[in-house]
């Protein structure tokens, strides 16, 4: 697993159904995977096997299908932006230190930032659904009894051969994302958690997923 911890706030509505297609399944993973409109913030943790920690506040700022992040570390300097339009179409990267902006090719557009082994397109909010044919498989493990697995191979491959995602609570959850790079090796896993946070003027309590 690769080390790395990367939380977000999200929102999430979905109905309980049974028997959901594949395509429906991917709905599920674009609706957990949206950041929703306006301003987020939160933060980007990057943990060393040697166990040194690299941090950064994030601001993301989306209207649309465009999406501008904010990298600041911890002392207050803005060490990058990041701007995709129209989820991911046109990816441009800003390095404040070196004040260079980048536009990124198609290739480019999968290769990690920051050391993360996230690549720019895991952040873009791009659709799974347009991006990937899904397959749902029986599971084998016995501790993987209660989710549907679902492989999705990419339409267009640059970097990865395979996704595997999870599926909980009659796939109205997704519980993880499994990446397998060209070799067909797990290298990176998304996971899906549920927190207790406040919410708004009233600050009112809800359960919101993140990933990590």
């Amino acid at each position: 697993i690769f080390p790395i911890i990367i939380l977000f706030s999200l929102t999430i509505h979905a109905q309980s159904q049974k028997g959901k297609s594949g395509q429906e399944l991917l709905a599920v993973l674009d609706e957990n995977t949206n950041l929703g409109q306006g301003l987020i913030k939160g933060g980007l943790t990057i943990i060393r096997r040697t166990g040194d920690k690299i941090t950064w506040k994030i601001n993301v700022f989306r209207r649309k299908e465009d999406s501008l992040w904010i990298f600041i570390r911890e002392k207050g300097d803005v060490e990058a932006k990041i701007l995709f339009k129209e989820s991911g179409d046109k990816v441009y990267h800003f390095n404040a230190l070196s004040s260079k902006l980048f536009l990124k090719n198609e290739e480019e557009k999968y290769e990690t930032f920051f050391t993360s082994g996230f690549g720019y397109m895991d952040i873009s909010g791009y659709s799974y659904q347009a991006s990937y044919n899904p397959a749902i498989e029986q599971n084998k493990k016995k501790d993987e009894e209660n989710l549907i697995r679902v492989t999705l191979k990419p339409i267009i491959s640059y970097n990865f051969k395979k996704l595997i995602a999870f599926f909980k609570d009659n796939g109205t959850k997704t519980e993880k994302l499994d990446f397998f790079n060209k070799n067909d090796s797990l290298f990176k896993i998304l996971y899906f958690r549920e927190g207790v946070i406040r919410l708004g003027k009233n600050h009112k309590i809800a359960e919101v997923p993140f990933i990590s």
